[in-house]
């Protein structure tokens, strides 16, 4: 690891929480035009609670004001890029990456920012 990547990892353990990140692979229809998920596989990881972002999006007719959390999730002992499909486990909790985004400013990623939900 770099030098940069290094002191991302130390700070989000310091500052941050164990967490959980559960990948699923293999999808299938279910009868309502989404997905059931088929095999999901646990990767352990440590994640910082960066900050609230309040978005607005389109429910039930009209805007509402939705909350979503930004985490940074470490690179230490993470062999895949987490995606949108797969979900953050913090305690009992299980947030869904609703859109991530690695940082790597000069080619090497050094972490990941994603923008979660589920409260």
């Amino acid at each position: 690891m770099a030098y940069l990547t290094n002191k991302a990892t130390r700070l989000i353990k310091r500052r941050g929480t164990q967490a959980m990140i559960l990948k699923y692979a293999g999808y299938t229809a279910d009868s309502f035009g989404g997905t059931k998920d088929k095999t999901r596989t646990e990767h352990s990881c440590f994640v910082l609670f960066s900050n609230l972002k309040n978005v607005a999006e389109i429910m039930g007719g009209g805007f509402q004001s939705v909350s979503k959390v930004v985490v940074l999730i470490s690179m230490e002992g993470l062999d895949f890029a987490p995606t949108t499909h797969d979900k953050i486990r913090v305690g009992d909790i299980d947030l869904g990456i609703e859109n991530i985004e690695r940082f790597a400013p000069a080619g090497e990623t050094h972490f990941y920012k994603a923008e979660v939900s589920g409260w």
